[in-house]
């Protein structure tokens, strides 16, 4: 009995979570999430069509977050668009943030448990691998993997 009036509570708190999410994201037709996510700033994150962003993704979308029509997005993945400025003296926690925005093209698969760093660009139709790491812009067509991600074939060859 407590079990399901806990779960009754927690799949309202989810609708909730979904409803403010759907509300500020700049959403395409037929986008579809899996909760439970994290996001921050929200309405800095402009999806298009046919996305789909499994669970416990991460997106701190201090700058834009841009995703292309049919994307798969795999469970826990991270896209960070904020980092500390390592290079000013001082306590980092303390020193300015840069700020750099993040696009991943038309037709991309993001495997499970990828973190996607500031300022890179995913081009159209690649496949990030499982784990990878991506620290530099991805070229379309490819499939790359690895920490940091590195080229492994193209993907239509």
């Amino acid at each position: 009995m407590i079990e399901a009036v806990v779960f009754f509570f927690l799949k309202k708190i989810r609708k909730l979570e979904a409803n403010y999410y759907k509300k500020r994201i700049h959403t395409g037709e037929d986008v579809r999430f899996r909760h439970p996510l994290l996001i921050q700033f929200p309405e800095n994150i402009h999806l298009g069509n046919r996305v789909s962003i499994n669970q416990n993704c991460t997106f701190l979308a201090h700058a834009r977050i841009t995703v292309g029509d049919n994307t798969l997005i795999g469970p826990n993945v991270t896209i960070i668009t904020v980092n500390h400025d390592y290079r000013l003296e001082g306590v980092l926690v303390q020193t300015a943030h840069s700020l750099l925005p993040v696009n991943i093209g038309e037709n991309v698969w993001i495997g499970a448990n990828v973190v996607v760093l500031p300022g890179v660009t995913i081009g159209n139709n690649a496949v990030i691998a499982a784990g990878s790491i991506v620290t530099k812009d991805i070229s379309e067509g490819v499939i790359v993997g690895g920490n940091p991600a590195k080229l492994i074939k193209n993907r239509f060859e």
